[in-house]
């Protein structure tokens, strides 16, 4: 079945057709560059400068991370997680210390809802799972994504760089196409990669303070009959 860009993948390479191009002065913007003209019949490798380590765009990163919210909000587990939230935040004001705050929201839940501490340690668990399938359904995308708008354009300039001579303006054109793609590409990579990061991070973040304020204890052995 052919992944279907409309979802997260979306926001990769969102642009709107009937906007005029612009940047956010803010933003880094890798910076394409022309390819230079060369001697007739001389192939010209087609390279993009590499996007630098940690490279973001914070705007897309903010907008992944409202879609992969979305996504885990749409999880069968997420109502225990809000769940256990909300009564949490309730005892705030009751209870200021966390630890205390979490231990106590656990026996409430267990309590109100029979849902128990190892439930809901796998409900976090279950999330980090959506995000983990998020990751690879977007990979799928970007590999789709390079061979529709890289690894074509590549194969144009092998067989124009054969011409050389009479199609090197067109040659050029493609070039900086390649290049800009390539950037625009691993910019976007690069932004959805800290978006799921930042998620994760919150997410084990609640499951490691579930852990040391109340960690799990294996259920008592029963006791055989004599």
């Amino acid at each position: 079945m052919k992944f279907n860009l409309g979802s997260i993948t979306d926001a990769l390479f969102e642009k709107d057709p009937n906007a005029t191009e612009k940047h956010d002065s803010t933003t880094p913007t890798p910076v394409a560059t022309s390819a230079a003209p060369i001697p007739a019949a001389t192939p010209v490798p087609v390279t993009a400068a590499p996007i630098p380590a940690g490279a973001i765009d914070p705007t897309r990163v903010e907008k992944f991370v409202t879609s992969l919210r979305g996504k885990l909000a749409a999880s069968p587990t997420s109502a225990t997680i809000a769940s256990f939230f909300t009564i949490a935040e309730s005892l705030a004001e009751a209870i200021p210390d966390e630890g205390g705050r979490f231990r106590a929201a656990l026996k409430t839940l267990a309590k109100t809802q029979n849902i128990t501490q190892q439930q809901l340690a796998d409900a976090f668990t279950t999330l980090i799972g959506v995000l983990d399938g998020e990751v690879n359904k977007t990979a799928s995308a970007i590999q789709e994504k390079t061979a529709k708008e890289v690894t074509a354009r590549e194969n144009s300039i092998d067989g124009i760089n054969k011409q050389i001579e009479d199609l090197s303006k067109q040659r050029d054109q493609l070039a900086t196409a390649v290049i800009e793609q390539r950037n625009e590409i691993g910019l976007a990579q690069s932004s959805f990669a800290t978006a799921v990061s930042t998620l994760k991070a919150e997410i084990n973040d609640s499951l490691n303070k579930l852990r040391i304020y109340s960690p799990i204890t294996a259920p008592a052995a029963s006791t055989a009959s004599k």
